[in-house]
């Protein structure tokens, strides 16, 4: 596994071949190779200005330990995602007002 400037994960999973005599070292299917995971931050909206990625090390050491012990990942879910957009949403329509968080 790789990290790059923290913001790409790089899994090498390594490929199937016989060096003396393939022709090919492009095997079938997907189960081997790299598989990259880059965060999607350049989205060219009013909401995302920031120009970098800000360092979650517990976040990442979490991903990636996941990643590395072939588990998946029981901390953080879409729900808990969603959840985090509707206070940010809420937080922006605001103005300093008090705003209900729909459930």
């Amino acid at each position: 596994m790789a990290i790059d400037k923290d913001l790409r994960v790089t899994l090498e999973r390594g490929i199937p071949f016989n060096y003396s005599s393939t022709r090919s070292y492009i095997p079938p299917g997907l189960d081997s190779g790299a598989i990259s995971w880059e965060p999607q931050d350049t989205l060219g909206t009013l909401e995302n200005k920031a120009l970098f990625t800000q360092g979650f090390y517990n976040e990442m050491r979490y991903f990636c330990d996941c990643v590395l012990e072939d588990r998946m990942a029981e901390v953080g879910s879409l729900a808990f995602a969603l959840s985090v957009m509707k206070v940010y949403e809420a937080a922006l329509m605001s103005r300093g007002r008090r705003v209900a968080i729909p459930k």
